[in-house]
């Protein structure tokens, strides 16, 4: 018995192509509120008027430290900035992330932003699989 057969294989690379970008606006977009989420849950609220431990992320004490985190993406790019909005907590939140200088007074590092990418990392190579679903 002898089958002849005829395939036709036609490339369609523009759909591709707005395959990916749809796929990494998307996994960029889960990413980015990923690290936000986690930044916000590791910001526990201070019993009593203590400093966190150093390592740890700083302390809210009162104001909307957790309401501060936010994130923001191009409207057609592939970036995101996650961070805490000055409006809200001035340069405080970077004095405790980087152990800055302020007011001639020297502050212990106590990272939100760094640990709270670093604990997600794994998650992001995962979500990128499967993630054009052609």
């Amino acid at each position: 018995m002898k089958v002849d057969a005829q395939v036709k294989l036609e490339l369609k690379e523009e759909r591709i192509r707005r395959a990916i970008e749809r796929a990494k606006q998307g996994n960029m977009r889960a990413a980015a509120f990923l690290v936000m989420q986690t930044a916000k849950d590791s910001i526990r609220r201070a019993r009593k008027r203590k400093p966190a431990p150093v390592g740890e992320p700083a302390y809210q004490h009162v104001g909307g430290w957790r309401a501060a985190i936010a994130y923001a993406m191009e409207q057609k790019g592939n970036d995101a900035v996650i961070g805490f909005r000055a409006s809200y907590v001035d340069q405080t939140a970077a004095v405790h992330e980087h152990a800055l200088r302020e007011e001639g007074r020297q502050y212990p590092k106590r990272p939100t932003m760094g640990p709270a990418l670093e604990r997600n990392v794994d998650r992001f190579a995962r979500s990128w699989r499967n993630s054009i679903g052609m």
